[in-house]
């Protein structure tokens, strides 16, 4: 099939920040460095705390030890997955323990090395990537079911509004002994059944609006920041892009990912990494005034006023233009890992630890 690329671009709207332009239907906000709102503030209110142990409960299954992921479902329980211990604690929407979920081993409701446990259909999912396969769980933490997965284990998985999934497969091969992951997105109508592979990019980062139902994925880039927008078909709505001067690892940071590639190999003489720039984009969050958060290695972290306090930065950004970059004040080591209910779920790994925010 003969492609062809329209030449035709259609200037709408020209602004002292940012300018919109169409192509072939589908528009770019092109945003400059300059804040549209420069006295927007975010404040965060800190609501409760989950920590690694609860002294005044006399019950082992309740220590987290590990703390990989954490998902929040719609009623407000909290799962953290556990991967040390190879299980799920389940907490309700007030930080209170209800019970452990699953166990290691490869027997039913057991499970090895996992990195996701998501909330899908009322069903806890949990991506087993030692046995290939899924393993189902009611919310009441029941065994229900294996899915052994022929074609690999989803990395990453995310149910859109009880309605599609959507899931990245990655492929690892190494060049020139330095190793790239190539990841294809994939949009499901039921639990990884009836695939669209349309959706393929290096590197995603997925977002549901709470609103518009959404789907942001961000480029693999060092030159450039580009989000990409879709409805829940895979259609493409619209592009956001802002200026960018690529950033260079500092030598701590490099220091930082040769050790991550040591320690995950297991071989102490496995080669030093060849990066020198970052990712324009390192994650993306919407809240629940439909704005856009992006975590830009632009957005270095800074001390708060507090000197208790060590926040994270973040590129703001409302309806596709670029709002300002603000500075979050969330405690030193805590970082901001869901959105969901109108709140903040930030958890610190080295500490095993929960906070929970309104905004």
């Amino acid at each position: 099939m003969k492609m062809t690329k329209s030449l035709c671009v259609i200037f709408l709207f020209i602004a002292l920040n940012y300018t919109i332009t169409e192509a072939d239907g589908i528009k770019t906000y092109h945003n400059k460095n300059i804040p549209a709102d420069e006295k927007l503030e975010i404040k965060i209110k800190e609501l409760f705390t989950i920590d690694s142990e609860d002294e005044k409960l006399n019950d082992s299954s309740r220590t987290i030890n590990s703390i990989y992921t954490i998902h929040v479902d719609y009623d407000g329980n909290i799962y953290v997955l556990d991967n040390t211990r190879s299980n799920i604690k389940k907490f309700d929407k007030n930080g209170k323990f209800i019970k452990s979920i699953g166990r290691k081993g490869q027997g039913p409701g057991e499970f090895g090395f996992c990195i996701t446990a998501e909330i899908m259909n009322e069903e806890i999912v949990c991506n087993d990537y030692d046995a290939q396969k899924l393993v189902v769980f009611d919310k009441d933490g029941n065994f229900k079911r294996n899915m052994i997965m022929d074609k690999g284990v989803p990395q990453i998985y995310e149910m859109l509004n009880n309605k599609k999934i959507l899931s990245n497969f990655n492929f690892w091969e190494v060049i020139e002994d330095e190793v790239y992951t190539t990841t294809t997105i994939i949009l499901c109508d039921s639990i990884f059944e009836n695939r669209n592979d349309t959706l393929r990019y290096v590197r995603m980062k997925t977002l549901r609006n709470s609103e518009d139902d959404r789907i942001y994925l961000s480029r693999n880039d060092i030159n450039e920041y580009l989000i990409d927008v879709y409805d829940l078909n895979g259609n493409l709505l619209h592009t956001i892009s802002k200026s960018y001067i690529k950033v260079k690892y500092t030598p701590k940071e490099i220091e930082g990912i040769n050790k991550f590639i040591k320690d995950y190999s297991g071989d102490p003489e496995a080669p030093n990494t060849k990066l020198v720039y970052k990712k324009s984009i390192s994650d993306l969050r919407v809240d629940k005034y439909d704005r856009l958060w992006v975590d830009s290695s632009l957005a270095p972290k800074k001390e708060a006023e507090n000197e208790e306090f060590r926040g994270y930065s973040f590129d703001i950004f409302k309806d596709g233009v670029y709002q300002n970059r603000i500075n979050i004040g969330f405690p030193e080591g805590y970082y901001p890992a869901i959105f969901r209910n109108g709140k903040i779920y930030a958890y610190n790994k080295d500490l095993s630890s929960i906070k929970v925010f309104d905004y």
